[in-house]
């Protein structure tokens, strides 16, 4: 048990550090700040203490750890970058693959986005999608059979009655209910899960806006403002 815990603590700091190492281009400060809001996100700490979901911890810590990949690769287009980058999509695929779901397409826009803003060259995207591919194929152990077994492992009660994600959806006014209850997630407003996104959370949600529509105010010329 002490070795479970151990590892548990060891990938929660893991996926903070990554998030200092994606964030510390903009500065010490941000980068504590964004380490600090990740490892205290409130569903981290719902994965660890309530659903001990410990595969799909492992898999958001990583994620982290693809987006830094990600950047540094962008940025400087070295290639230990591109190992880096295997190495966390390989982890992200075998330890949870609905979280892979989701975090492709934002990994893609993350690309996509940097490439318009910072103009790279064009071949450090190649190494993007070279990292992600050899990551997929460490996982291949993993994935192959799983998708190609679908049909002897039943996969399709995970989308059928009770779970059906279409009756799962979470109200808004959970998003600021700072209760703190212990059960599954229910039907509608039958919850017992804590589906809130955090004070603190919000507070630096809404520091960033009011940052980046400020700096747009001072770009603006003189004669439009």
């Amino acid at each position: 048990s002490f070795a479970v815990k151990l590892t548990v603590a060891a990938v929660w700091a893991g996926g903070a550090a990554f998030m200092f190492l994606l964030c510390k281009p903009l500065g010490r400060l941000a980068a504590v700040l964004a380490a600090a809001v990740f490892a205290w996100s409130p569903y981290l700490l719902l994965d660890v203490y309530v659903r001990t979901a410990y595969p799909e911890l492992t898999a958001i810590a990583f994620a982290a750890g693809v987006l830094w990949s990600i950047d540094r690769l962008l940025r400087s287009g070295q290639p230990i970058f591109v190992c880096t980058l295997a190495v966390t999509t390989g982890m992200v695929l075998i330890s949870h693959l609905p979280t892979t779901v989701i975090v492709a397409p934002l990994a893609a826009a993350y690309v996509v986005g940097s490439m318009m803003i910072h103009r790279h060259e064009a071949k450090r995207m190649g190494l993007v999608v070279a990292g992600a591919i050899l990551g997929a194929g460490l996982a291949t152990f993993y994935v192959v059979p799983a998708i190609a077994e679908l049909a002897l492992v039943k996969a399709s009660r995970l989308t059928n009655a009770y779970f059906d994600y279409h009756l799962h959806f979470v109200p808004p006014g959970y998003w600021v209910d700072w209760g703190w209850s212990y059960g599954g997630s229910g039907i509608g407003v039958k919850d017992h899960l804590s589906l809130q996104i955090g004070i603190v959370q919000w507070i630096v949600l809404a520091a960033a806006v009011l940052f980046l529509a400020g700096s747009l105010v001072r770009r603006r010329p003189a004669s439009l403002v």
